[in-house]
């Protein structure tokens, strides 16, 4: 039974596909399975459950943008909007591809009355996620506002901006 194995083993490692690349692939869909879990508890107000499994992930991935967000969402509700900024902006500029972490990058944007970044990050959520959860709540800043939409090349500007943040 053995040699079965080695010779699979020995394919995959010819092709480019160690074992261990294999086993960190397995251990990456746990962690972004748990950080999605984490992120659905953030959302249904369970912070606390929330809160740990972030850490848990942060502690073991301190690049992780999906948890970054999940912890967004956690400090951001507990009222300390200074450090829910900063994983924000974080998420955003690890992943930039994640909508949830433009959304939050809109919001305290807007908090903090940077018209011109929270316009750019809320046309990049729309770019990601058109039909998403928070579409219409931006549809209707950026129409209150007097901005029109442009979504094309956003998340593009949205990063460049964030970067200029000092």
């Amino acid at each position: 039974m053995m040699v079965g194995v080695g010779r699979y083993v020995a394919v995959l490692v010819a092709v480019g596909f160690g074992v261990a690349a294999g086993v960190d692939l397995v251990q990456e869909r746990d962690t972004n399975a748990r950080v999605a879990e984490a992120l659905e508890l953030a959302r249904h107000n369970k912070l606390e459950q929330a809160r740990e499994i972030a850490e848990d992930v942060l502690q073991q991935h301190p690049d992780h943008a999906g948890a970054m967000g999940v912890m967004g969402h956690v400090v951001y509700d507990r009222e300390d909007r200074g450090p829910a900024r900063i994983f924000a902006q974080r998420c955003a500029l690890l992943d930039p591809d994640n909508a949830d972490c433009w959304w939050q990058v809109s919001v305290h944007a807007r908090f903090d009355d940077e018209r011109a970044l929270a316009e750019e990050a809320g046309d990049c959520y729309l770019a990601l996620e058109p039909e998403g959860d928070y579409a219409e709540h931006i549809d209707w800043s950026n129409r209150f506002d007097g901005h029109e939409a442009r979504p094309a090349g956003a998340c593009a500007r949205a990063s460049r901006a964030l970067r200029s943040q000092p």
